[in-house]
């Protein structure tokens, strides 16, 4: 066995048992409502083959092997681990274990493990995904334009947040290999893109049409038109985005649904109840003024890169909800922590924000300094461009559960950009 091979073992196993240890001692000390779920419970039924099949491994009618259901998924972060290990060889190879400790140790990750939902596993299918793509932009060999189309169609069979992954891979493909050729071969640069995104084509056209075979109309999701009218018309109708849904434009939109639905005079299909839905969140968005639609999409991607996910894990384990908001309000109101840990945790909490933010800035100069490499220009624009599909799919949320399947991208672009800060301060203080 190479040195290379046990590494990569290595890397694999531990964050898999790291995983499983976590899951297992949070079960230990937590285990009615496991992190304020109940296990097998979705609350949405209608979603995508892939989460639907997954999902099914956790029968909530079957305890007998709840170590087998979290071990499952202790292996899926044990991936994520891994591939972010890989991506990282292809960014800052120096860095690679780093960024697999980082990976091992981020609460917006490790806090999903003991959570049986789609969150997890869609972030591993987009890291896999990610990482093919890049590798075929690097060396434009067709195995891994095929494993990329693979893993992205996947992508797309798991959640519908993946809508727009295949237009917006697809473009960075293309302008990555004209980069690559120095802006020559665009007719060569467009059939290579093809490859990959033919998958993603594929597997939406077999979802729509196989809900046209059932429901009589060609849809790629139920959840589209909910997803409209319930989280994305409230969020932008606020002029800074939404952690918490505004009560009064959820309402809002209820009753004009709920006024739609009656008129029908029948209890509305699935096909009919989404239809109705988007038709209805059209309107009301297009009633939104621009200037109100561009400060909510702005200051909400702000707040789902930085807002910290600590308080969602106060909340699973009390149902306290805490926010810097609720913070900096008790203080300001005289409020006072009874002993040493409250105040503790609460500094913890506030301190995470900061860090968060900190954690955004260096995400970004790594970004940069990856652009600015000729060698690693592709790869950076197409993790850009996933990036950039997935916030455009939570537009107007600034929920940093979204950021979780970001997560293993600011991890990489955070450790470049701060190691390379690093250097410099180190070489500005020898000069000194």
């Amino acid at each position: 066995m190479t040195r290379r091979t046990f590494e990569h073992l290595t890397v694999i196993s531990t964050a898999t048992l790291l995983g499983f240890l976590f899951t297992w001692v949070i079960y230990k000390f937590h285990p009615s409502g496991f992190l304020g779920y109940s296990l097998g419970a979705t609350g949405d039924t209608k979603t995508l083959p892939v989460f639907s099949v997954y999902w099914s491994l956790f029968d909530p009618n079957d305890f007998g092997s709840l170590g087998t259901k979290y071990l499952l998924q202790s292996l899926v972060f044990g991936g994520i681990a891994y591939f972010t290990y890989l991506l990282a060889t292809r960014f800052f190879p120096h860095l690679r274990l780093h960024a697999f400790l980082l990976c091992c140790v981020t609460p917006n990750l490790v806090l999903r493990i003991p959570m049986p939902s789609a969150m997890l596993l869609f972030t591993f299918f987009i890291l896999v995904g990610t990482y093919f793509t890049v590798r075929f932009a690097e060396t434009e060999n067709t195995n891994y334009g095929l494993l990329a189309g693979i893993f992205l169609a996947i992508t797309t069979l798991t959640r519908p947040s993946s809508v727009f992954i295949g237009l917006f891979v697809f473009v960075s493909l293309i302008i990555s290999f004209l980069y690559s050729h120095h802006w020559h071969g665009l007719s060569k640069a467009l059939t290579r893109s093809i490859l990959p995104i033919s998958f993603v084509c594929l597997s939406i056209s077999c979802v729509v049409l196989m809900n046209h075979q059932h429901h009589g109309k060609a849809m790629y999701s139920h959840q589209s038109g909910s997803q409209a009218l319930y989280w994305t018309y409230p969020c932008l109708s606020a002029p800074t985005g939404c952690g918490s849904r505004p009560t009064s434009a959820l309402n809002a939109a209820r009753s004009i649904y709920n006024e739609k639905a009656q008129a029908l005079g029948k209890a509305p299909t699935p096909p009919e109840q989404n239809s109705l839905e988007t038709t209805i969140a059209i309107k009301l968005l297009l009633a939104v003024p621009l200037q109100t639609l561009i400060s909510s999409s702005t200051i909400s991607w702000i707040k789902l890169a930085t807002y910290s996910s600590l308080p969602e894990i106060v909340y699973r384990f009390t149902g306290n909800h805490i926010s810097i908001h609720t913070i900096y309000g008790a203080f300001h109101n005289g409020y006072r922590p009874n002993n040493h840990l409250q105040l503790f945790a609460l500094t913890v909490i506030a301190m995470s924000y900061v860090i968060n933010v900190l954690f955004l800035f260096f995400s970004l100069y790594g970004l940069y300094l990856s652009f600015k490499s000729p060698k690693t220009f592709g790869p950076a624009l197409i993790i850009f461009s996933m990036t950039m599909a997935l916030l455009l799919a939570h537009i107007g949320m600034g929920n940093p559960r979204y950021r979780t399947y970001i997560e293993p991208f600011l991890i990489l672009f955070f450790l470049g950009g701060f190691s390379s800060f690093l250097k410099a301060l180190k070489n500005k203080t020898r000069v000194k």
